[in-house]
């Protein structure tokens, strides 16, 4: 409790607390439509959300949309993976950057966790459906923030075969070079390659980058699908 606190101190804490509820509120306003309830309820004594507002919270999205498609299956998830690609959309960087309080760590490394799954739902989703493109673009993001932990992903095995599928259905033609660019040796890692020549191979990005096959199979099924890699 407040027992023994001085009464200037909770004085001046008060006028701190009131100073950020009205600078909140300003913000809030400047951002809200001219029929939008305010999102916070000020009553004395009390400050909530109100139940009556419109706005919404990213990280309340991507909790839905985990809690709403964390039981079904790979090959049921047709009608979810709209509400699964907003919500991996709208993970755009760790929760409060920055910020090292005990709480704000453990809620980082939680949906940090979450952001993997809805990844690894999705990939599953696309292998079930044999949806290349989508696949591997979910399949490299999933790599990039957990490379370490990718064979239980159990994500290695089918980018390549994804890939030798393309090949052999004619969509990725055998012994496709790419472009030497600046711009695609950079998104590889592979800047070396670029005084080999005016083009080079999957097998040598694969020794440049110091990478397994399924990695570099991934990131240039991702860019394929930019179309940043010409066939």
């Amino acid at each position: 409790g407040l027992a023994g606190v001085p009464r200037p101190v909770i004085r001046q804490a008060k006028k701190y607390l009131r100073q950020t509820l009205w600078q909140l509120q300003t913000s809030l306003a400047s951002r809200a439509g001219p029929d939008d309830p305010p999102l916070l309820d000020l009553q004395a004594g009390r400050v909530r959300v109100s139940p009556t507002a419109r706005w919404w919270c990213d990280v309340d999205l991507v909790e839905q949309a985990h809690h709403r498609c964390r039981e079904v299956p790979a090959g049921d998830l047709l009608d979810h993976v709209a509400v699964l690609e907003q919500a991996v959309g709208l993970c755009q960087g760790d929760l409060l950057e920055g910020w090292c309080q005990d709480w704000c760590v453990r809620e980082r490394d939680r949906l940090h966790l979450l952001h993997l799954e809805l990844l690894e739902r999705l990939t599953d989703h696309c292998v079930a459906r044999r949806e290349l493109a989508r696949g591997l673009a979910h399949g490299n993001r999933l790599l990039q923030l957990d490379p370490a932990d990718a064979p239980r992903h159990g994500i290695a095995g089918w980018l390549t075969s994804a890939v030798r599928d393309a090949i052999t259905d004619g969509r990725l033609p055998e012994g496709t070079r790419l472009p030497a660019t600046r711009r695609l040796a950079g998104q590889l890692g592979v800047s070396d390659l670029l005084d080999r020549g005016e083009s080079f191979s999957l097998d040598e990005v694969r020794a440049a980058a110091d990478v397994p096959e399924a990695c570099a199979a991934a990131h240039v099924g991702a860019l394929l699908a930019a179309g940043l890699v010409e066939r």
